[in-house]
């Protein structure tokens, strides 16, 4: 049920006013109320009624009209001539802070009066040359969805309200749908359905179809192989979840490959998907190879060098021994070396020293016999 507060907390249309009336319609305006100051309180639609007075003094069928806040005037058609009806209009406001409901409506009403639907007059109608009254098109705008009714010489046109469509107003914009006479705003979203909505019979407001990989009456539920994500459900990745392996024909797991030895399932990708991060397996190969290629160089290059030092010539250890003689010189010169593969001592014998003519080389030294030992590097 609507709220009802007093006028000095909130306000109702002002200077409601009756423009034109005729046999069967009352045209009305009115100013709209200042906003609320220092609430959440917003001005939504207005409401408007017109209930019938029989001769008796009894209401009959009344008719109600909800209309935008943009609107400041209406044309009401469809009326009883000779009856008198009683006009009100009123304000719903709702807080801008909580969820719009019927039970947050607050009601603001101006007061009510009565208007008068005279009966047709009386007049000489102008004939034309077949003998027929002019044609004037009737006004078949729904009143529901209609904000005005514009006639022109053999056309009407229809002003309809936000959330109608249609030549007449019959029909739900897109982005609504039809809840008993009125069209209200769909909540379905075109991310996840095709933002259509259907009434149920429950009286529940359902999505007409759900997306791939939604599923519930308004699509915000994720089937087997997605998950929620933002605003939307997603394909699950294959290796980050054991879902798929154990509903291979789940939705979002026909790309995944399956391994019987266990290995971790993978998905196919095409090469526009490939990254940059492919590469590091070519890359570390290269480099594998770069460091055996060199690690073979090195240990070439030290057998080569052992190989080279072994068969290096031995290195003799001379020992020369010089002995001297007053009348003339015998040189007998020894020497010696180390083998270096056995290290044993080796001696050769060196023949006397002769001079170039023929005579033996005299050394003129003292009669002590002398050793030296010299190293040949």
């Amino acid at each position: 049920m609507l709220l009802s507060l007093s006028a000095d907390d909130l306000s109702a249309p002002l200077e409601v006013l009756v423009e034109q009336t005729t046999s069967s319609s009352v045209h009305l305006s009115w100013k709209p109320p200042p906003s609320p100051k220092g609430r959440n309180l917003k001005l939504f639609t207005y409401s408007l009624t017109l209930t019938p007075l029989t001769h008796y003094g009894h209401a009959g069928l009344e008719k109600e009209f909800s209309l935008p806040p943009s609107i400041t005037s209406k044309l009401v058609g469809g009326l009883t001539e000779g009856t008198r009806y009683v006009v009100q209009l009123s304000a719903i406001y709702g807080d801008t802070n909580q969820k719009l409901s019927h039970d947050a409506l607050v009601r603001v009403a101006a007061p009510k009066f009565t208007v008068f639907i005279p009966p047709e007059a009386q007049q000489d109608i102008p004939v034309g040359d077949d003998g027929l009254p002019p044609d004037e098109p009737p006004c078949n705008c729904s009143d529901t969805g209609m904000v005005a009714c514009t006639r022109r010489p053999g056309f009407v046109e229809c002003t309809c309200q936000p959330g109608y469509g249609g030549t007449w107003c019959e029909e739900c914009a897109p982005g609504n749908f039809r809840a008993g006479k009125e069209c209200v705003v769909c909540p379905c979203s075109n991310l996840t359905s095709t933002a259509e909505c259907k009434m149920e019979t429950s009286g529940q407001v359902s999505c007409v179809q759900c997306l791939p990989g939604h599923r519930g009456s308004l699509c915000t539920s994720c089937t087997a192989g997605y998950q929620w994500t933002e605003d939307k459900c997603v394909p699950l990745n294959c290796l980050s979840s054991s879902l798929c392996a154990q509903q291979r024909d789940a939705p979002g797991c026909e790309e995944c490959v399956f391994f019987d030895n266990k290995f971790p399932t993978t998905a196919h990708r095409s090469k526009s998907d490939r990254s940059i991060a492919d590469g590091t397996l070519p890359l570390i190969a290269v480099i594998v190879t770069l460091g055996v290629l060199l690690l073979v160089a090195a240990m070439a290059t030290c057998y080569r060098y052992w190989d080279y030092r072994r068969h290096q010539p031995r290195i003799p250890f001379w020992s020369i021994e010089l002995q001297d003689e007053k009348t003339d010189l015998h040189s007998h010169c020894q020497y010696q070396h180390l083998d270096a593969a056995t290290n044993k001592t080796v001696s050769a014998a060196q023949p006397p020293i002769h001079q170039s003519n023929g005579e033996v080389g005299r050394l003129n030294s003292d009669s002590l016999r002398r050793t030296y030992n010299t190293i040949n590097v």
